[in-house]
């Protein structure tokens, strides 16, 4: 069994209303009032007006995500954060194999990862 997961996890509510008029923003409840966004390369589009770009690199601790964050998305995630935490994560497992990673913005900035 594989799965691939690329999203953002916040408030509930700071979702909600970030991602209201968005057409391709998907929000999955999460228990304690979180929510996660699933990160496509549509709802990248939608939010910085470009397709997403992705590392060719190995990850490891300097690239420990696939998604590349440029400038765009890194302005939104933190400007978002400004309501509460907002953390993206990042996994992939394929027969046992694979990694996870995770970012978390707070007021403004980036906080951990």
């Amino acid at each position: 069994m594989s799965y691939q997961l690329s999203a953002v996890i916040a408030d509930i509510e700071l979702l909600r209303e970030q991602t209201a008029e968005l057409d391709h923003a998907v929000l999955g409840e999460l228990r304690q009032d979180f929510a996660l966004l699933p990160v496509t390369p549509q709802l990248v589009e939608e939010l910085t007006g470009a397709l997403p770009d992705y590392s060719v690199e190995e990850r490891d601790d300097e690239h420990p995500f696939d998604l590349v964050f440029g400038t765009a998305l890194t302005a939104i995630l933190a400007r978002w954060s400004g309501r509460g935490p907002v953390a993206y994560v990042e996994a992939e497992f394929a027969g046992g194999l694979g990694y996870q990673s995770a970012a978390v913005w707070l007021a403004g900035a980036l906080r951990w990862g």
